[in-house]
């Protein structure tokens, strides 16, 4: 099951998504239909439905970019920078979910031959940066979420404390393999396995043949520690081993 998990986890990803968001929408269409009918208003369920489906397909759809530039600019180390981008891409997040929000409510209420009116803009934009504020953290927290679930269903990889010169040396050295921490179990992996490494965040990823290791390092902390077993930097964000033909 676990290998099933890491192997296909962008279609599990998507599956959780879309379970979610089904769930979201349902629970807030009943809600908005209920207190609708409660002050009065007599409206199709199929509006209050229009509303809050244009809602989380447009976070849906942000999704994507963000894991990429969350991927690109970690806040789980401080590093002001880090941020300060993100509080400033938060603005065009909210300005393309009211408008794809917006966009997908007038092409549902034309369909059905009727005129959506968004009503005054510049209060429903400041009602949406309102809740934006907490779509956009809660976004940002289940990236992190997945993310450490990820890792730990791919066990997790720290290079085994290197000894001091002078140090008696096991035949397979103790410098040349990786300790992996996957689900409460322990083993080794020589570094000669290992065929190539890219740069995730604050984590590298460690390839080898059938397999993907996190391991929380920077490349260039990495691309020092793994010269010595012949690797080499060839891009910013990948290491690879000159030993494999």
């Amino acid at each position: 099951m676990t290998e099933s998990f890491v192997k296909h986890n962008m279609r599990w990803l998507c599956l959780f998504l879309l379970l979610w968001g089904a769930l979201l929408v349902v629970i807030q269409t009943l809600s908005r239909h209920s207190d609708m009918a409660r002050l009065g208003h007599d409206i199709a369920l199929w509006q209050p439905l229009s509303w809050e489906l244009s809602s989380v397909v447009a976070v849906m759809s942000l999704v994507s970019p963000l894991v990429m530039f969350t991927h690109r600019y970690p806040l789980d180390t401080w590093r002001p920078l880090h941020w300060l981008f993100h509080a400033i891409v938060f603005f065009p997040f909210t300005l393309l979910h009211i408008a794809i929000m917006v966009g997908l409510r007038e092409l549902w209420y034309a369909a059905a031959g009727a005129d959506y009116n968004a009503g005054d803009w510049f209060a429903m934009g400041l009602y949406e940066l309102r809740k934006d504020i907490v779509t956009y953290l809660t976004v940002l927290a289940f990236i992190y979420l997945w993310d450490f679930i990820l890792r730990r269903a791919k066990g997790e990889a720290s290079l085994i404390q290197q000894k001091n010169e002078g140090d008696p040396q096991p035949k397979d050295s103790d410098n040349e393999r990786i300790l992996i921490k996957k689900l409460g179990r322990e083993y080794l992996v020589g570094i000669a396995d290992i065929h190539w490494i890219e740069a995730a965040g604050n984590y590298v990823n460690l390839y080898s043949i059938d397999s993907v290791y996190p391991m929380r390092a920077t490349m260039a902390t990495t691309e020092k520690r793994f010269a010595e077993q012949g690797f080499r930097r060839i891009h910013r964000s990948a290491i690879v081993s000159t030993y494999l033909r």
